[in-house]
């Protein structure tokens, strides 16, 4: 029976909450594991807080995967980041007595994209998450069987980063894989804003 790989550790901090919810938030480029964090208690104050550092430096920026340059991505780290992300859920589960199925995932930008990676190689680890302006990826990829797994998105047709052809190609995916959706549409390109925040706390409550 081949070993299993140890998780290459990853930068984290956790925060204790009041209830069995558990917010995994992942940075954009550039940000930290204290980036996220004033979001996550706007959408939940009463949830545990575990917020990861990316393994990855580029120039002097965080990243949750390598890449050759904007929009050229590298596959072997993306396949290789996804596998540490998972296995880091697992041990913190274990680690910290979190409730696994009431984990949320959030993620920004970098940081979307790998939990969207999650979601195409893995399949439901989690099923609830908020990305804040991903991008497609990998569209030569299928998406693992995502039935019942809920997806905010928070996207714009003005983002620098992705073209409005590859987001509904991602959004399509992932309905024709079973996930339920809902994208809410910024006209501030791949900035987060209020409007994005305030939206996905709408759909985090009613879901």
């Amino acid at each position: 029976m081949p070993k299993k790989k140890s998780v290459i550790k990853m930068t984290h901090l956790f925060k204790k909450g009041s209830s069995d919810k558990t917010l995994l938030l992942l940075h954009g480029t550039g940000g930290d594991e204290y980036d996220l964090i004033e979001i996550a208690q706007f959408i939940d104050p009463e949830a545990n807080i575990l917020s990861l550092r990316g393994n990855v430096n580029e120039n002097g920026m965080n990243r949750f995967f390598k890449r050759y340059s904007t929009g050229v991505y590298d596959y072997a780290s993306i396949s290789l980041e996804t596998e540490n992300l998972n296995q880091f859920i697992n041990e913190a589960v274990s680690k910290y007595n979190l409730n696994k199925a009431m984990m949320i995932g959030i993620g920004y930008s970098n940081g979307a994209n790998l939990l969207e990676s999650l979601l195409q190689l893995k399949g439901n680890v989690l099923n609830k998450l908020i990305l804040f302006n991903p991008s497609f990826l990998n569209p030569n990829l299928k998406f693992e069987d995502l039935n019942g797994v809920k997806v905010f998105i928070s996207a714009s047709k003005q983002d620098p980063y992705t073209t409005y052809n590859e987001q509904l190609s991602f959004h399509n995916l992932l309905t024709d894989s079973g996930a339920l959706i809902e994208v809410f549409w910024s006209n501030d390109g791949h900035q987060l804003t209020q409007e994005s925040i305030m939206n996905a706390k709408k759909w985090y409550d009613l879901n």
